[in-house]
C-alpha cells in the first residue's frame, strides 16, 4: 500500500507538473492545493530518466515516505520540503557577509 501511495503522489505531481511547479522557497504558492502543502525539490529516476525540480507536494506524503522515493515500478529518488534548507542558506549568506563587513 505505502508504494502505491507514493507512486500515485509522484505520477500525480509528474504529471501535472506544469500546474503545479513552484518556485524554491515559496510555501505560499502551494497554499492553494492545501494547508500542508510545500515547495518540495522533487529528484527522481525513472527507466534510465532523471527529473530535478520543484513543485507542490504534500508535506504529510513526504514525511510518511521518510524523504525516499522508491518503488517496484523503478521509481527512485528523494523529495523534501526546502523552504527550511533555503532560508538556512540565506541566513549563513547573511551572516558571512555581515561577519566580513
Amino acid at each position: 500500500m505505502n508504494k502505491l501511495l507514493i507512486t500515485a503522489a509522484l505520477s500525480a505531481s509528474t504529471h501535472s507538473k506544469i500546474q503545479d511547479q513552484c518556485k524554491q522557497g515559496t510555501d505560499a504558492q502551494c497554499v492553494p492545493y492545501g494547508l500542508d502543502f510545500c515547495c518540495a525539490n522533487i529528484e527522481y529516476s525513472f527507466r534510465g530518466g532523471y527529473q530535478s525540480f520543484h513543485a507542490c507536494a504534500s508535506r504529510v506524503g513526504i514525511e510518511y515516505s521518510n524523504g525516499y522515493i522508491f518503488d517496484d515500478a523503478g521509481f527512485s529518488g528523494y523529495w523534501f520540503c526546502d523552504n527550511a534548507v533555503h532560508l538556512l542558506t540565506i541566513a549563513a549568506t547573511t551572516a558571512l557577509t555581515l561577519a566580513l563587513v
